[in-house]
Protein backbone atom coordinates (compact mmCIF):
# COMPACT_ATOMS: atom_id res chain seq x y z
CA UNK A 1 0.00 0.00 0.00
CA UNK A 2 1.37 3.41 -0.97
CA UNK A 3 1.80 5.93 1.83
CA UNK A 4 -0.48 8.96 1.64
CA UNK A 5 0.82 12.52 1.61
CA UNK A 6 -2.08 13.49 3.89
CA UNK A 7 -1.48 13.61 7.63
CA UNK A 8 -4.74 12.64 9.31
CA UNK A 9 -5.37 14.76 12.38
CA UNK A 10 -6.38 12.81 15.49
CA UNK A 11 -5.64 9.45 13.84
CA UNK A 12 -3.33 6.55 14.56
CA UNK A 13 -1.05 7.24 11.61
CA UNK A 14 0.57 3.81 11.99
CA UNK A 15 -2.81 2.20 11.39
CA UNK A 16 -3.56 4.56 8.50
CA UNK A 17 -0.20 3.74 6.90
CA UNK A 18 -0.76 0.01 7.41
CA UNK A 19 -4.44 -0.31 6.48
CA UNK A 20 -5.05 2.79 4.38
CA UNK A 21 -7.51 5.60 4.92
CA UNK A 22 -11.28 5.20 4.92
CA UNK A 23 -12.00 7.09 1.71
CA UNK A 24 -15.39 8.76 1.43
CA UNK A 25 -16.46 9.22 -2.19
CA UNK A 26 -19.73 11.08 -1.94
CA UNK A 27 -22.54 12.18 0.31
CA UNK A 28 -26.27 12.70 0.02
CA UNK A 29 -28.45 13.98 2.84
CA UNK A 30 -27.36 12.26 6.06
CA UNK A 31 -25.42 9.49 4.29
CA UNK A 32 -21.92 9.00 2.88
CA UNK A 33 -20.57 6.28 0.54
CA UNK A 34 -17.13 4.71 0.33
CA UNK A 35 -15.32 3.83 -2.91
CA UNK A 36 -16.99 0.43 -3.07
CA UNK A 37 -20.45 1.97 -2.89
CA UNK A 38 -21.24 1.01 0.73
CA UNK A 39 -23.59 3.50 2.38
CA UNK A 40 -23.02 4.77 5.95
CA UNK A 41 -24.90 7.17 8.21
CA UNK A 42 -22.80 10.32 8.65
CA UNK A 43 -23.38 10.32 12.40
CA UNK A 44 -20.83 13.08 13.02
CA UNK A 45 -22.28 15.37 10.33
CA UNK A 46 -18.90 15.68 8.66
CA UNK A 47 -17.50 16.47 12.10
CA UNK A 48 -20.23 18.93 13.00
CA UNK A 49 -20.34 21.29 10.06
CA UNK A 50 -22.60 19.54 7.56
CA UNK A 51 -25.63 19.34 9.81
CA UNK A 52 -27.79 20.40 6.85
CA UNK A 53 -26.75 17.28 4.95
CA UNK A 54 -24.66 16.58 1.88
CA UNK A 55 -25.54 17.37 -1.72
CA UNK A 56 -27.89 20.28 -1.02
CA UNK A 57 -28.10 21.89 -4.46
CA UNK A 58 -29.97 24.95 -3.16
CA UNK A 59 -27.03 25.68 -0.82
CA UNK A 60 -24.48 25.03 -3.59
CA UNK A 61 -26.40 27.38 -5.89
CA UNK A 62 -26.52 30.12 -3.23
CA UNK A 63 -22.77 29.74 -2.57
CA UNK A 64 -21.99 29.86 -6.30
CA UNK A 65 -24.12 33.00 -6.73
CA UNK A 66 -22.33 34.70 -3.82
CA UNK A 67 -18.85 33.64 -5.00
CA UNK A 68 -19.59 35.05 -8.45
CA UNK A 69 -20.11 38.49 -6.80
CA UNK A 70 -17.44 38.53 -4.08
CA UNK A 71 -15.85 35.63 -2.21
CA UNK A 72 -15.06 37.49 1.00
CA UNK A 73 -14.19 40.84 2.43
CA UNK A 74 -13.50 41.46 6.09
CA UNK A 75 -15.67 43.64 8.28
CA UNK A 76 -12.71 45.13 10.16
CA UNK A 77 -13.06 48.84 10.72
CA UNK A 78 -16.10 50.25 8.97
CA UNK A 79 -16.02 47.84 6.01
CA UNK A 80 -18.91 45.43 5.51
CA UNK A 81 -19.85 43.16 2.61
CA UNK A 82 -23.44 43.73 1.56
CA UNK A 83 -24.47 40.13 2.27
CA UNK A 84 -22.95 40.30 5.76
CA UNK A 85 -24.95 43.42 6.54
CA UNK A 86 -28.17 41.92 5.18
CA UNK A 87 -27.71 38.73 7.22
CA UNK A 88 -26.91 40.66 10.41
CA UNK A 89 -30.06 42.74 10.03
CA UNK A 90 -32.13 39.62 9.39
CA UNK A 91 -30.73 37.83 12.46
CA UNK A 92 -31.22 40.90 14.66
CA UNK A 93 -34.92 41.02 13.76
CA UNK A 94 -35.45 37.44 14.96
CA UNK A 95 -33.13 37.60 17.99
CA UNK A 96 -34.91 37.18 21.34
CA UNK A 97 -33.41 40.44 22.69
CA UNK A 98 -34.51 43.72 21.13
CA UNK A 99 -31.63 45.80 19.78
CA UNK A 100 -29.32 42.79 19.50
CA UNK A 101 -25.96 43.28 17.79
CA UNK A 102 -24.64 40.44 15.64
CA UNK A 103 -20.98 39.42 15.84
CA UNK A 104 -20.00 36.73 13.33
CA UNK A 105 -17.38 34.19 14.36
CA UNK A 106 -15.68 31.27 12.66
CA UNK A 107 -16.06 28.64 15.37
CA UNK A 108 -16.61 27.61 18.94
CA UNK A 109 -13.62 29.25 20.63
CA UNK A 110 -14.27 32.56 18.82
CA UNK A 111 -17.90 32.39 19.88
CA UNK A 112 -16.98 31.69 23.51
CA UNK A 113 -14.60 34.67 23.47
CA UNK A 114 -17.28 36.90 21.94
CA UNK A 115 -19.44 36.30 25.03
CA UNK A 116 -16.97 38.39 27.05
CA UNK A 117 -17.22 41.39 24.75
CA UNK A 118 -18.79 44.59 26.09
CA UNK A 119 -22.53 44.80 25.58
CA UNK A 120 -22.30 48.34 24.23
CA UNK A 121 -19.78 49.57 21.66
CA UNK A 122 -16.83 51.23 23.39
CA UNK A 123 -14.39 53.73 21.88
CA UNK A 124 -10.92 52.48 21.03
CA UNK A 125 -8.14 54.12 23.04
CA UNK A 126 -4.46 54.14 22.12
CA UNK A 127 -1.82 53.83 24.85
CA UNK A 128 1.82 54.68 24.15
CA UNK A 129 3.83 52.06 26.06
CA UNK A 130 7.26 52.62 24.53
CA UNK A 131 8.59 55.11 22.04
CA UNK A 132 7.17 54.23 18.65
CA UNK A 133 4.95 51.42 19.96
CA UNK A 134 1.23 52.02 20.14
CA UNK A 135 -1.35 49.44 21.09
CA UNK A 136 -5.07 49.78 20.68
CA UNK A 137 -7.47 48.14 23.09
CA UNK A 138 -11.17 48.15 23.76
CA UNK A 139 -12.01 50.02 26.96
CA UNK A 140 -13.98 47.85 29.36
CA UNK A 141 -17.38 49.21 30.35
CA UNK A 142 -17.75 50.59 33.86
CA UNK A 143 -18.87 47.94 36.32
Amino acid sequence: MMASALWHGFADMGAVEKNGAFVVSRGEGAYIWDREGTRYLDATAGLWFTNVGHGRTEIADAVAAQLSKIAHFSNFGDFVPETTQVLAERLATIAPVAGSKIFFTSGGSDSARARTMPRQPQPIQSNRRRAGQVSARLRSPAA
